[in-house]
């Protein structure tokens, strides 16, 4: 079992989304 491999995948898509979320507005705004 490798959980960690998962964790890291899991914020790495987190992280993805919140950068597009924060660019996205930034070019909103």
């Amino acid at each position: 079992e490798c959980p960690k491999g998962i964790s890291i995948t899991n914020i790495a898509r987190m992280n993805r989304e919140f950068l597009k979320a924060v660019f996205g507005s930034k070019e909103t705004v």
